[in-house]
């Protein structure tokens, strides 16, 4: 009988981990996470594993963190989308999420990615009455495009892997734990 009820806490305690990972996390985004993106791009995408609740937010942040404006942010079922005003900047984007998972927890994080060319499509500005003064056309410098994700993304990229060891290292010490104290009882 105490063997079972033994038997019972452990597998008990091997699902609670099982339970505590349920919560809604990042499954996938467009652009992806630590690429180069070559292509004007106006819309961030960004998809879960589970649904998420209307709450849910995010801002996006070029390389020397000036917010960059999102003219809409979208929630729908397991997909939050933000539309810029402009197209992104060539540089480093950070997108950080503050989203509200479907069973009421509240989650953040971040990805971050570069965007290699300058934007084809000029930005708007809130002066769009007045005449614009054409110039002579400024040369662009030429730049190699880096498909190597900058030591930035790279760091971004490091970081959110830790969470999930730190669970799994956690997990370790509890369910040998728990075997000490099965193995010390069964001596007695």
């Amino acid at each position: 009988m105490k063997f079972m009820l033994h038997v019972l806490l452990v597998i008990s305690l091997l699902a609670l981990p099982t339970a505590a990972l349920a919560h809604t996390g990042i499954e996938s985004s467009k652009p992806e996470a630590n690429t180069v993106v070559q292509e004007d791009t106006k819309e961030i995408t960004l998809f879960f594993e589970g649904n998420i609740e209307d709450l849910s937010t995010m801002a996006v942040k070029d390389g020397n963190g000036q917010k960059l404006e999102l003219k809409t942010v979208n929630v729908n079922e397991n997909t939050l989308t933000g539309e810029l005003v402009n197209p992104l900047p060539k540089g480093n984007i950070t997108v950080t999420y503050n989203i509200v998972s479907e069973d009421g927890h509240p989650m953040e994080g971040s990805l971050a990615f570069q965007v290699a060319n300058e934007p084809s499509i000029e930005p708007t500005t809130n002066n769009d009455h007045e005449p614009q003064n054409e110039t002579q056309p400024v040369e662009k410098e030429k730049e190699e495009s880096n498909t190597n994700p900058s030591p930035a993304v790279e760091e971004d990229m490091k970081t959110n892997t830790v969470s999930p060891l730190i669970v799994v290292i956690a997990a370790v010490i509890v369910i040998g734990g728990i075997i000490l104290i099965v193995v010390r009882k069964r001596k007695k």
